[in-house]
């Protein structure tokens, strides 16, 4: 009977093992899709902007590129923290996780970030969802309007990485240090094979 019931426990403890494994592979592929979509941006935006600044020149495919990405990085972003319209949200992760240390770290991170998710919402409502005219047909202008926005969503980001890093240290009590290297040697990873791209697109053209 007792060898029974610690077999069924130990079934039972494995497949909530593997729904941890489950989720939190779902949650770190979008994770990663969303900071994978901020560096293809921020490369075309860099190369827009240095056309138009130091070469003196406009280019209407860098410029729609870069609002396209823009909109499409803000949005696999901001589904990562829509409680309302989104199902793979970082408040739905932390829920269906058991430990009680991530609920910890995260109850006391996303307090701090509380003024950044606020003032990214407010942002991506103006640029993607097309709340204000000034979003929908003036990027620049609403550059100039939100200056801020690019440390809200630094911060949005780091706070990304910091959370993926400590729910693996969680379940797999893994260093933090070490996972945090991983993430980041997989960003820069993304950023050359973007900045590759670039180049090989760019090389028979006056760029």
């Amino acid at each position: 009977m007792i060898t029974k019931i610690k077999t069924t426990w130990h079934i039972r403890e494995k497949s909530v093992q593997e729904d941890q494994v489950s989720l939190y592979s779902q949650f770190e592929k979008l994770a990663l899709q969303a900071l994978y979509a901020c560096i293809v941006r921020d490369i075309v935006k860099e190369y827009r902007y240095r056309r138009a600044e130091t070469l003196r020149k406009y280019n209407t495919i860098a410029t729609f590129s870069h609002v396209a990405l823009a909109n499409y990085a803000l949005q696999q972003l901001w589904k990562l923290f829509d409680q309302n319209n989104s199902t793979m949200h970082v408040w739905y992760v932390v829920e269906h996780m058991p430990h009680p240390d991530i609920k910890t770290w995260f109850a006391q991170r996303i307090k701090e970030l509380e003024p950044d998710i606020k003032y990214f919402s407010t942002w991506r409502g103006n640029a993607s969802a097309h709340r204000s005219a000034i979003g929908h047909f003036a990027l620049q202008e609403l550059d100039q309007k939100f200056e801020g926005e690019q440390d809200n969503e630094e911060r949005i980001r780091q706070f990304l990485l910091d959370f993926l890093c400590e729910m693996r240290f969680q379940m797999h009590r893994t260093s933090r240090q070490e996972q945090m290297r991983i993430f980041q040697d997989i960003l820069t990873s993304y950023r050359k094979l973007v900045e590759n791209d670039r180049d090989e697109m760019l090389k028979n053209y006056d760029n």
